[in-house]
């Protein structure tokens, strides 16, 4: 039969390498998650992209219309009808430049994600290692003050 000492001891041994695998599991858990955030990224990058282009091309259809709405009155584009006209085309790029914009920061807001995940992930396996050593030497000092 096994002294106490040599159970505490393997006791201590299984308990720290249950701490560093769970650590490790952190770890890669982490990097998983900062992974699927960076994809999550140059998706929202793309998807503001393909949306920012949709609003440009409805913009030029209604610059369009009001173009032809105006030449079909006989208004001749000058003055209050021109001004009116730049306004819209200065609204519908300014539409545009905010979906871009938004799109941006959900995108950036991810890689700050992505960051914190590994940062979380690597803070669990350095404090798996400090759990690990505990484990040891309060198993150790359990054992010195038994002797």
């Amino acid at each position: 039969m096994a002294d106490p000492v040599t159970i505490a001891m393997v006791g201590a041994g299984v308990g720290a390498v249950g701490a560093i695998q769970s650590g490790r599991n952190s770890e890669t858990l982490g990097n998983y998650n900062a992974r699927i955030d960076e994809q999550n990224a140059v998706v929202a990058r793309q998807q503001a992209a393909v949306d920012e282009m949709r609003q440009r091309r409805m913009g030029r259809k209604r610059t369009g219309a009001i173009r032809a709405a105006v030449g079909a009155s006989g208004i001749q584009m000058a003055g209050s009808a021109l001004d009116a006209l730049a306004d819209s085309i200065m609204e519908e790029e300014l539409d545009a430049a905010t979906i871009k914009y938004q799109g941006e920061l959900k995108a950036r807001g991810l890689q700050q994600s992505a960051a914190g995940s590994r940062f979380e992930g690597k803070a669990a396996k350095q404090r798996s290692y400090t759990s690990a050593a505990s484990t040891v030497l309060l198993a150790s000092s359990k054992y010195m003050g038994s002797g």
